[in-house]
């Protein structure tokens, strides 16, 4: 669906006035058949012409980086200075057709099976990098190539079948701005094309375009990490101040609104700005608060590694209720952390007194991991 957006681009209506102006304005001096009108009007021609290859390398470039929407083509773009890669393609083409005037005998299908079959990866080279020798280095055309895997079909068949129908629309219709206006659709066609394959394959080019959903989600989780440390900041500071249960609620909230997989990251980064707060015993009042929602959320892995922190941060740390310590210890001891589970059973049972009677879980952790008494 993203690489027809990018073929669409050619056809929305900024690409369209631009292809409306140029093409009537080069039907109009070179299809004049006044001498005079055409001699004065070459350099103006050759202007609009210089236009229209740099719109279409805009075009490739916007296409290549992620854009969808079709530019507005400039008063800069006339220079034909601006970009030396304008120049490249069509020197390399004028000096092919006067290869073969010198050379008549000089068979024309390879020529152009060759230049169909590179053009694409050599345009594509020099429109990532943005300089022009790229497009005539055999290392980037071959990496450019290698990298688009079996999608460069698609710009090879794009750029073939738009110089064949290119052929075929010269000998039917005349010299008029119907036929230029053609022959620049496929142009630009052709240029889109070659972007979007670069966009699709993007991480195999090793090219990181200006929009892309690695850029997007870069800087989404920038965003997220400058949001997560100002709630560390928070915590702090309600720790500080001995309002541990404020503590709890704000962390699990966060922790509430983000995604499984943020989940492990979000707990690292509490526990070690917490291993800086020289606050011990509110921090292990954190870690208890926080575990029993870490394990109705399935993350025991996640909630033993807060039970890792408390306990450094606490010799007696231990979860709140019996629920979350039986689940807890499971845990440990399935991944033959027994004295960890042992550990963890020991300052439960110590904090909960001689009184408290133990459940059936409890009561079978205890038997297996600890002597009798």
């Amino acid at each position: 669906m993203d690489l027809l957006k990018v073929l669409a681009m050619p056809f929305q209506l900024t690409s369209l006035l631009f292809v409306a102006f140029t093409s009537f304005f080069l039907g109009f001096i070179l299809g004049s058949g006044n001498f005079i009108i055409t001699l004065i009007g070459l350099w103006m021609a050759w202007i609009t012409l210089t236009w229209l290859t740099r719109y279409a390398f805009r075009m490739i470039d916007d296409a290549a980086n992620g854009a969808r929407s079709s530019t507005v083509a400039d008063v800069d773009m006339i220079n034909p200075f601006g970009d030396a890669r304008c120049w490249v393609h069509p020197m390399l083409a004028l000096m092919l057709i006067v290869l073969h005037l010198w050379l008549p005998a000089l068979p024309v299908a390879p020529t152009l099976i060759g230049a169909a079959l590179l053009f694409p990866a050599s345009i594509g080279a020099s429109a990532m990098s943005g300089r022009s020798r790229d497009a005539l280095n055999p290392l980037e055309v071959l990496r450019t190539i290698q990298g688009m895997g079996p999608w460069y079909a698609l710009p090879v068949l794009a750029a073939a079948g738009s110089a064949a129908l290119g052929v075929l629309l010269t000998r039917a219709l005349g010299p008029g701005w119907l036929l230029f206006a053609s022959l620049e659709l496929l142009l630009l066609l052709t240029y889109a094309c070659i972007g979007g394959v670069v966009f699709l394959r993007r991480v195999e080019l090793g090219f990181a375009p200006r929009i892309s959903p690695e850029r997007v989600q870069e800087v989404e989780e920038q965003r997220r990490t400058a949001r997560r440390q100002q709630m560390l900041d928070e915590l702090f500071r309600d720790l500080r101040g001995q309002h541990a249960p404020h503590a709890i609620a704000s962390a699990s909230q966060w922790l509430k609104d983000a995604q499984t997989h943020e989940l492990a990251g979000d707990l690292q980064a509490i526990i070690a700005a917490g291993a800086r707060w020289n606050e011990p015993r509110q921090f292990a009042s954190l870690l208890r608060g926080l575990m029993p929602w870490l394990l109705q959320r399935r993350q025991p892995a996640v909630a033993l590694a807060a039970a890792d922190a408390g306990l450094a941060a606490q010799a007696g740390f231990a979860p709140a209720d019996e629920e979350s310590a039986a689940t807890l210890i499971e845990y440990a001891l399935q991944g033959g952390r027994r004295r960890t589970g042992a550990q963890l059973l020991e300052n439960f049972l110590a904090a909960q007194g001689s009184v408290a009677t133990p459940g059936p879980r409890l009561a079978a952790l205890r038997a297996k991991l600890l002597p009798p008494a």
